[in-house]
């Protein structure tokens, strides 16, 4: 009687362990899920940085919100002439790495502007959620050198998706005033 006692306990002991192995695991991955939703604003950073360290015009326009790209008139040409100016200046290899060092959220009203800023201007009817201006620290490192620049962008979910849109607050504002 007491062997099938401690039997069942036993049972009942790996039984709650594996529920409670299984129930952490999920827990990770919802967390996760939330890390990554909340992170999205990234998603056209890494974009930006990885499009100019390899030169690659594709992944660099992945950055920006399609209506702009034609207005920002970069050439494949022109993005390989980069890298290779950057090549001469830190060597071959070189990474691009980044830390955001400020985030600071745009909100009401400049959210409103930028919305309707692209309405007038490209005649698209895009909703702006959020946005948020970025101060940027780059790391620049190769065999020839290294440097540490900061640059300032601006992120925008639009229609659901983040994308530079790096116009000055105040000449969008002007824009709205003088073409209403």
């Amino acid at each position: 009687m007491k062997i099938k006692k401690e039997f069942k306990l036993g049972l009942l002991l790996i039984t709650l362990i594996s529920v409670t192995i299984m129930t952490s695991g999920c827990s990770v991955k919802v967390d996760k899920a939330k890390e990554e939703t909340v992170s999205n604003f990234e998603t056209p950073i890494k974009a930006y940085f990885e499009g100019k360290e390899k030169g690659d015009l594709e992944i660099y326009e992945r950055a920006y919100p399609d209506f702009y790209i034609d207005e920002m008139n970069i050439s494949e040409n022109a993005m390989k002439e980069t890298k290779r100016r950057m090549e001469n200046q830190y060597g071959e290899n070189f990474k691009i790495t980044y830390e955001i060092t400020k985030e600071k959220d745009i909100e009401g009203d400049y959210l409103s502007t930028v919305q309707e800023y692209i309405k007038l201007k490209y005649k698209e009817n895009i909703k702006v959620s959020e946005g948020k201006e970025l101060k940027i620290k780059q790391i620049i490192k190769g065999t020839k050198g290294e440097a540490n620049p900061s640059i300032t962008l601006r992120v925008y979910k639009m229609n659901d998706e983040w994308k530079v849109y790096d116009i000055s607050l105040p000449s969008m504002e002007s824009y709205v005033r003088n073409n209403k």
